[in-house]
């Protein structure tokens, strides 16, 4: 799709950057690169702890809001049924997998699938947070630090790269898949600087506390633009955004250890930090999106 036409009917859309796709691959089928000259993403900006651009996440916020605010009436129910699957698709549910698909699993994946199947609560939550999935509205599809470019100095407006997942489905998913990888990005930075996990909670201690003061702006924004039938009319949106945020970081914990092959401590302290956020989504929420939730 062209990125530019989706974000033209976006009121105040001038706040954030939408690019057209600079080339592709023949036929359309691979997105070959995106350019905007002077700037680097926010997930690069993050992990080096540089300062950003004065409100930077509320502006994000608001351009989510108003992305959310276009529905998916008139469409062909096949085609929100079908992003609906792939946005379950995504979450982490061990339960579903079949003997086949577990054989193919390395000794770290399994002991990452065994601490999910042993963990009832756990389990139960995942499996309620994938059936809780409705196509309500359009969304970018892989909204995500690596996707947002910020300036390189230090003001100007951020935009908004990387739109052929764009859908209609769930704007919770969407909010809390961003929010998680933002965990993601401000608990992994530190490890290779941290070598020793004592270390490595102090610092992600440090880098969340940070992060925070980012995910209340952004929510606060999201909460000025977004339409009331997703935010006054959905009243569990905040728990609903925590619990997908702690889906999506158990999602990277788990690409983690397939890379890696090993399951290391501070694995496992995300992986509980993750459950916190899908089982107890509700204290989860006051933290994680401030005073807005």
């Amino acid at each position: 799709m062209d990125a530019t036409a989706a974000g033209s009917h976006i009121p105040e859309a001038h706040t954030v950057g939408v690019p057209r796709l600079l080339n592709t691959y023949p036929e359309d089928r691979i997105l070959e690169f995106e350019l905007i000259n002077g700037a680097e993403s926010l997930a690069d900006r993050l992990v080096a702890s540089r300062p950003l651009p004065d409100g930077c996440f509320g502006e994000l916020g608001r351009f989510l809001g108003r992305l959310h605010g276009l529905g998916p009436s008139g469409l062909p129910a096949a085609l929100t049924e079908s992003a609906v699957a792939d946005e379950r698709a995504q979450m982490v549910d061990y339960t579903r997998l079949t003997p086949e698909e577990f054989a193919l699993f390395s000794p770290a994946e399994i002991r990452v699938a065994a601490l999910v199947q042993g963990d009832r609560p756990l389990s139960d939550a995942l499996s309620r947070l994938a059936r809780s999935v409705r196509a309500l509205c359009l969304l970018h599809g892989d909204f995500r630090a690596e996707n947002v470019l910020v300036p390189r100095g230090g003001s100007g407006r951020p935009s908004v790269i990387d739109w052929e997942l764009c859908r209609h489905s769930d704007p919770a998913a969407e909010l809390g898949y961003f929010l998680g990888n933002l965990l993601h990005r401000a608990w992994y930075a530190v490890r290779a600087r941290q070598p020793d996990v004592e270390s490595w909670r102090s610092a992600v201690e440090a880098r969340t506390a940070e992060l925070v003061a980012h995910t209340g702006e952004f929510w606060r924004g999201y909460l000025r633009t977004a339409p009331g039938r997703l935010t006054r009319g959905r009243p569990l949106l905040p728990l609903l955004v925590a619990a997908h945020a702690g889906s999506a970081l158990l999602s990277r914990v788990v690409g983690d250890v397939r890379t890696t092959g090993r399951v290391t401590s501070r694995d496992l302290l995300v992986i509980g930090r993750a459950r916190d956020l899908v089982v107890r989504p509700a204290s989860s929420a006051r933290v994680l999106l401030g005073s807005g939730s």
